[in-house]
C-alpha cells in the first residue's frame, strides 16, 4: 500500500511537474521582444501583431483590430525600448469567421519571426506564455509613448472544439483589451494561439488556434492593388501582389477575371512584372443585353441576345457596341466612342427579344437601329483572382468594384 501511494504521489507530481509554466529560453524570449509589435490602427485603436515571416514582412493579428482601419496605421517595433521603430503595413489577408488577419510590412529589412507550432498538443490545465500590450499605450512610462512588451502566465482551462479539429483555446490569467492579436507561446518560444478576446473581470479569456492561422498560409496571399489606367468600361488594367510562402507546384498560374452576376465579362493570366502580377482585361458587357430597338412605326425596350455582324470583313458582336444604325446609313458606334461605317452583314436574319417573360424572333431587315441602354453596363462587377495548375482552380480573393458613368472605381 506504501508503494503504491508513493507511486502515486511520483506520477502526480510529475505530470503536475510536465504541466507547469517553464519560462522560455532567454533566447527565445529576445527573439519575441523583437518579434513581437504595438499596432496602431484608427488613430488611437491598440492591438498587438506578431512577425511570422521576416522575409516578407508579414505580421499575424486579430481582423477586429485591423477592421476598416482609417487614418495613419502602423506596427511599433521593440515598443518602449531604445530601439524602438515604426512600419507602415496594409492589410494583405482578412477572414472574419476566424478572426484572423495577415498584415504586411513596409520594410522588413530589421524583422525577425517567431516559430510557429501547433495547437493541436496542446492539453486543459497547460501552462502557456501570452504577450501583448495590455490597455495598449496607457501604460508607458512617465514621458514615454510606448510601453514595453509584457509577458503574463496563463493556464488553458478548456479546449473548445469543433468535431476534431481545435476552435478556440480558454485560458485563465491576465488578459486584457490590447492584449487582441498577441501571441500565446509553448515553453519552447513556438506559438500555439493568438489571444482573441476575454470576459471583462472574470479571468477567462480565448485564443484563436495558431492551426487555423496555418490553414491561411497554406495558400498564396492576395492583395488587389486599385485598378489603374481603367479609361472605359471595355477595359480594366489589374494589378495584384501576391506572397506565396510555399513553393507552388509546377505549372501554377495566376487568373483574374471580371464578373457581373452569373456572366464572365472578361478574363487574363496575371504575369510578374516589378514584384507585381499584372495583366490587363478587355470587358465585354453581359449577355444577354438591354437596348433599345427602333423600327420604322415605333421601338421597344429591351432583352436581346447577342449577335455577330461583320462590319468592312470585321467580325463585331452587339455586345460591343453602344450604337448599331441602319438607316438612312450603316453606322457603328464602339463602347470606347470608336465609329466606323461601311458594308454590313449580319450572320442572323433574326433577333432574339424578350418581352415580359417571353423570348420573340424578329427580322433583323426589319429593325433601323439598336442602341444599348445604361443597363448594360451593370452597376457592380467583381475582380476575382484564382491559382490555377492544370485543371484545377481554386479562387484566392473576390473583389467588389464600383462601376459609375462608364468608369471603374473601388
Amino acid at each position: 500500500m506504501l508503494i503504491r501511494c508513493l507511486l502515486t504521489m511520483f506520477f502526480c507530481a510529475s505530470f503536475g511537474l510536465s504541466l507547469m509554466a517553464q519560462a522560455p529560453p532567454a533566447e527565445a524570449i529576445n527573439r519575441t521582444k523583437r518579434a513581437v509589435a504595438l499596432l496602431k490602427a484608427n488613430f488611437n485603436n491598440y492591438a498587438t501583431a506578431f512577425c511570422i515571416d521576416a522575409e516578407n514582412g508579414l505580421f499575424a493579428t486579430c481582423e477586429h483590430a485591423t477592421r476598416k482601419t482609417v487614418g495613419k496605421s502602423l506596427l511599433i517595433l521593440r515598443a518602449g525600448e531604445p530601439e524602438q521603430f515604426e512600419l507602415p503595413y496594409d492589410i494583405l489577408y482578412e477572414d472574419p469567421e476566424a478572426d484572423v488577419a495577415i498584415i504586411q510590412a513596409g520594410d522588413a529589412t530589421k524583422l525577425v519571426a517567431l516559430s510557429l507550432g501547433t495547437s493541436e498538443s496542446l492539453v486543459e490545465t497547460q501552462s502557456l506564455i501570452a504577450c501583448g500590450f495590455p490597455f495598449g499605450a496607457d501604460l508607458a512610462l512617465p514621458g514615454g509613448e510606448y510601453p514595453s512588451l509584457s509577458f503574463s502566465t496563463v493556464r488553458t482551462s478548456s479546449i473548445r472544439r469543433a468535431g476534431d479539429k481545435i476552435v478556440r483555446i480558454q485560458l485563465d490569467g491576465a488578459i486584457n483589451p490590447g492584449h487582441s492579436g498577441g501571441p500565446v507561446m509553448d515553453d519552447a518560444g513556438r506559438v500555439v494561439g493568438i489571444v482573441n478576446s476575454g470576459i471583462k473581470s472574470s479571468g477567462l479569456s480565448f485564443a484563436i488556434p495558431i492551426d487555423l492561422l496555418k490553414k491561411s498560409l497554406a495558400k498564396p496571399l492576395v492583395k488587389v492593388v486599385k485598378p489603374t489606367g481603367v479609361s472605359d468600361f471595355s477595359r480594366i488594367g489589374v494589378k495584384c501582389h501576391i506572397v506565396n510562402l510555399g513553393q507552388p507546384p509546377e505549372g501554377t498560374h495566376f487568373v483574374a477575371d471580371i464578373t457581373s452576376g452569373e456572366y464572365l465579362l472578361g478574363s487574363t493570366i496575371l504575369k510578374p512584372q516589378d514584384g507585381l502580377h499584372v495583366g490587363s482585361i478587355s470587358v465585354s458587357r453581359p449577355s444577354p443585353i438591354f437596348t433599345r430597338i427602333r423600327f420604322s412605326k415605333g421601338s421597344i425596350e429591351a432583352e436581346v441576345r447577342d449577335i455577330t455582324w461583320l462590319v468592312n470583313q470585321q467580325e463585331i458582336k452587339l455586345s460591343e457596341l453602344e450604337y448599331i444604325g441602319f438607316a438612312p446609313m450603316n453606322t457603328v458606334r464602339f463602347l470606347d466612342g470608336r465609329t466606323i461605317g461601311g458594308v454590313l452583314h449580319s450572320k442572323h436574319e433574326t433577333i432574339e427579344v424578350r418581352l415580359g417573360s417571353k423570348w420573340y424572333t424578329f427580322p433583323l431587315d426589319t429593325v433601323h437601329s439598336i442602341s444599348a441602354l445604361p443597363a448594360t453596363s451593370p452597376s457592380s462587377v467583381f475582380l476575382r483572382v484564382s491559382r490555377k495548375q492544370g485543371e484545377a482552380s481554386e479562387v484566392l480573393v473576390t473583389k467588389e468594384l464600383q462601376v459609375n458613368s462608364q468608369l471603374f472605381r473601388e
